[in-house]
């Protein structure tokens, strides 16, 4: 398998999977077009079987109805997503997934995994395909056993690392918003990040939804860098962007 990861961050969020030529993508937080540009640029061209959805917040389906409905690609989130993004996902084809219940999508085998945010129903991925292993899990507040499980068995992690935790505390937001973020149903900060990296020990680790206030592409990297490397973990570590897509990488 092949993974980009296109934008990622409160301006829009989506990656694409691929395995030959067929593709998944997991959100669509940006403009159709804007999203087709980015993973052609990056991908060429490709069959896009499925957009997966994690969660209804806007930042990750604002583009998910408008690309279904041009391409008439199916749509696979949960029925309780799907009612509480309302109109945004209405005249698609709608296949609803339940977490913990894997199914298959041409080459792919997808699980949906429940994850601990504030949202109506959010899950993460686990995609596997030819013995490959990739986990999808980028606004999540606490690591569960049962999504550590599934990190464990990945080659490469689409990972949250949403904020150093100095920078938000010493910051503008006001406290309740900090304490969300810090919260169960909040976001994984660096700290938070790179302890679970260095527990499952992927090959590849795409440190995701970078705050642009409360975080730095350094802070994050040097964070998991340090830890990985003081529990002797070698991992190729790729910082994403709200400004333009990864590199498409082979996980093998």
């Amino acid at each position: 398998m092949r993974v980009a990861v296109l934008n990622s961050g409160s301006n829009g969020n989506a990656t694409l999977v691929i395995d030959g030529d067929r593709a998944l993508l997991v959100d669509c937080g940006l403009s159709a077009r804007r999203c087709l540009q980015r993973a052609g640029d990056v991908a060429g061209e490709f069959s896009l079987e499925a957009i997966l959805v994690t969660h209804e917040h806007t930042d990750h389906v604002s583009g998910v109805g408008p690309l279904a409905r041009r391409l008439g690609v199916a749509v696979h989130a949960t029925s309780t997503t799907r009612r509480a993004a309302g109109r945004r996902l209405e005249g698609i084809r709608f296949l609803p997934v339940e977490p913990m219940s894997p199914f298959r999508i041409g080459p792919f085998e997808v699980t949906p995994l429940p994850l601990l945010h504030d949202a109506a129903d959010p899950v993460g991925f686990h995609i596997r395909s030819g013995g490959t292993g990739i986990t999808l899990a980028t606004d999540l507040g606490i690591v569960t056993d049962d999504l550590m499980a599934y990190l464990e068995r990945s080659d490469a992690v689409v990972l949250e690392a949403n904020h150093d935790v100095e920078m938000l505390m010493a910051g503008h937001y006001p406290r309740p918003l900090k304490a969300r973020i810090m919260g169960p149903l909040g976001h994984l900060s660096n700290d938070d990040s790179a302890a679970t990296i260095a527990r499952c020990a992927p090959r590849i680790a795409f440190l995701a939804h970078l705050s642009r206030d409360n975080n730095t592409s350094d802070l994050a990297l040097g964070t998991v860098r340090r830890e990985a490397e003081e529990r002797g973990i070698d991992v190729e570590i790729i910082v994403t962007s709200r400004e333009r897509a990864t590199p498409l990488v082979d996980v093998h």
